[in-house]
């Protein structure tokens, strides 16, 4: 019985599809302990809270991840970061597409004009749903 439900859970999550989330697929990547740095509109339109705290991890040597909205036609483009010791995560959503790609890289966060990325390998990037 108990194989049965599991079967039909698993039936039941494919015919549904993959309801991208880019904020909680953030988390996961950050891990348990990790620093929640926020998420900025673009109605704000300044991100220096969510970077600042993301800079804060990267100097302390922790992980954190937050995101912000970025300026595109036809809305719904977010950009998140993770930033671990070893490895910074790319999280680029498009709610108009419902895809979600992420870019994992090995090294170091570094800050960038607009966001971060790493001096290290750069790993193949991937689509978490679309």
């Amino acid at each position: 019985m108990t194989r049965l439900f599991a079967s039909a859970a698993a039936l039941a999550v494919l015919a549904t599809g993959c309801a991208c989330d880019p904020s909680r697929e953030a988390e996961r990547l950050a891990g348990s302990r990790a620093t929640d740095c926020g998420y900025a509109p673009l109605v704000d339109g300044d991100m220096s809270t969510v970077t600042d705290c993301l800079d804060a991890a990267i100097a302390e040597g922790t992980s954190a991840y937050g995101g912000w909205e970025l300026v595109s036609r036809d809305s719904g483009l977010r950009q998140w970061y993770v930033v671990r010791p070893n490895r910074t995560y790319d999280l680029d959503y498009d709610g108009s597409k419902d895809q979600l790609t992420i870019s994992p890289c090995l090294g170091t966060p570094m800050r960038t004009a607009d966001g971060y990325t790493c001096e290290g390998e750069l790993l193949d990037p991937y689509e978490f749903c679309d």
